[in-house]
């Protein structure tokens, strides 16, 4: 994580460049913690427990997956972020052939992009209402310097 350009760094799985992520200052206490990644088994049992936590009923053959597919889904249908955006923002590979030509002669810095996602996305605005209280309530985020130091930096400053 570099709280200073408010931004973390992802680990791809598929052989691709550790890449800079870009994330709004609201939400870096969440990532204050040390996230290991995870296998995909281990992903889908944390889905399915906290929804059943939750009361919330998984369709048939529903998981993570489907989540992150919502979240495409309403970017591009809900923002102005068309496919060289998203796939920029999403740091896919851009050497599909599905694709033709676009990436070839369509170059967008990955930076513009990535202001005008973040400037529209639908969900950033359910997590920013959720950081306050996952400080203030979660034993690993509320005992946690790093989170409290972030979270008080930035919310001390819209005082």
């Amino acid at each position: 994580m570099d709280g200073e350009n408010s931004s973390i760094y992802i680990k791809t799985r598929k052989k691709g460049l550790k890449k800079r992520q870009p994330i709004p200052r609201t939400m870096l206490p969440i990532f204050a913690l040390d996230i290991q990644p995870m296998k995909e088994w281990k992903l889908r049992y944390i889905l399915k427990s906290i929804c059943s936590k939750a009361e919330v009923r998984l369709p048939e053959r529903a998981g993570w997956h489907s989540l992150r597919r919502r979240v495409v889904t309403d970017i591009y249908e809900k923002t102005t972020a068309k496919e060289m955006p998203i796939i920029a923002y999403f740091r896919w590979s851009n050497k599909q052939r599905h694709l033709s030509q676009l990436p070839t002669y369509a170059k967008s810095k990955v930076e513009e992009s990535d202001r005008q996602i973040l400037s529209e996305h639908p969900i950033l605005k359910m997590w920013e209402t959720i950081v306050p209280y996952l400080v203030k309530w979660h034993p690993e985020y509320s005992t946690n310097p790093k989170a409290l130091q972030l979270y008080n930096e930035f919310y001390n400053e819209m005082i």
